[in-house]
């Protein structure tokens, strides 16, 4: 499933694209011997229920905020910092608290909960026959 974003192919790129894929030969092979097929479902623009990614953005920013708003970390963010180093010290802050961020998230396999939640939406678009509420929270 993908999306429409620029870089996705478009619809009559689609089995050229597929051919681009690493394991596209292996994969193939497999869907030939047990009469399986590959196909490529867009998500409607602006469904981010049906978009994985958008889950591993919320657990990774939710993180973030989380580790941005400890005791010891948010003094950091608001030092008097050397005159001509505020910005980059800053960075340097927010850069640490994404990368503890990046790795809290590794190692807490947010991937299950994701797929799971993001796989209720897509049965919910099945069962509506192709339409998904816009206003259901994620």
């Amino acid at each position: 499933m993908i999306d429409g974003a620029p870089e996705h192919p478009a619809k009559k790129n689609t089995d050229e694209f597929l051919r681009t894929l690493k394991n596209y030969k292996k994969l193939s092979d497999y869907l030939s011997q047990h009469n399986g097929e590959l196909r490529i479902l867009r998500a409607a623009p602006n469904s981010p229920q049906l978009n994985l990614c958008e889950y591993y953005n919320r657990t990774l920013r939710s993180y973030a905020n989380e580790k941005r708003h400890e005791r010891d970390v948010d003094p950091n963010l608001l030092n008097d910092f050397k005159r001509g180093s505020k910005i980059s010290s800053r960075i340097d802050v927010l850069k640490d608290i994404i990368q503890e961020s990046l790795a809290k998230s590794q190692s807490s396999h947010p991937q299950t909960n994701s797929v799971r939640t993001m796989m209720t939406f897509v049965d919910k678009v099945i069962a509506a026959k192709g339409y998904l509420d816009m206003h259901e929270p994620m």
